[in-house]
């Protein structure tokens, strides 16, 4: 027994070092810290097991804007399909400690589509499902969590209007999915 609470113990200790240092980390280190442990354990879906570093980097870039964005994972169909995740301005809550926007309130900050880490989000503009999105929500963000792209609805067509994280080293730094 004495052996199991050392061993307890030592993973207490290696977890509290690990969560002081992501709270002094700039978000971004945080993100990619969170995506490489993540791959390390083997075990990860390319697409689905990296959403929560994603959120985390949103929620905390978001917190920091006025007004505060949000970022809420796993959108109910409104008629175009089930975004990964929708960006809510503190105002489309009925209370600051909700986790759930109001009902039947689209994300005023546009909604996110993840690919897999080997998927080209660029590629992805020509698709039914995006372009649903786009039409839907007015502001979309694709991304494969190395490489993004903001695209903006116009009268006539969805355009292109901000690159980000344009890492292409970062897959072949620390992952082969």
């Amino acid at each position: 027994m004495a052996q199991k609470r050392g061993l307890w113990s030592k993973h207490y200790v290696l977890f509290s070092v690990l969560v002081l240092q992501e709270e002094s980390m700039h978000p971004v280190e945080t993100y990619l810290n969170h995506l490489a442990r993540i791959h390390s354990t083997g075990a990860a879906v390319a697409e689905t097991s990296y959403y929560g570093a994603l959120e985390g980097l949103l929620n905390e870039v978001g917190a920091t804007l006025k007004p505060k964005v949000r970022c809420v994972p796993q959108l109910k169909n409104t008629g175009a399909g089930s975004p990964d995740f929708g960006l809510y301005t503190a105002n489309q809550f009925q209370n600051t400690q909700d986790q759930e926007p109001v009902s039947g309130v689209l994300p005023e900050r546009g909604v996110i589509e993840v690919k897999s880490w080997s998927d080209d989000s660029f590629v992805r503009m020509k698709s039914d499902q995006v372009s649903k999105y786009w039409k839907q929500y007015g502001l979309m963000l694709v991304t494969n969590y190395r490489d993004s792209c903001w695209w903006a609805a116009t009268k006539r067509a969805c355009r292109s209007v901000l690159r980000l994280f344009p890492w292409p080293s970062l897959r072949r730094r620390f992952l082969t999915c």
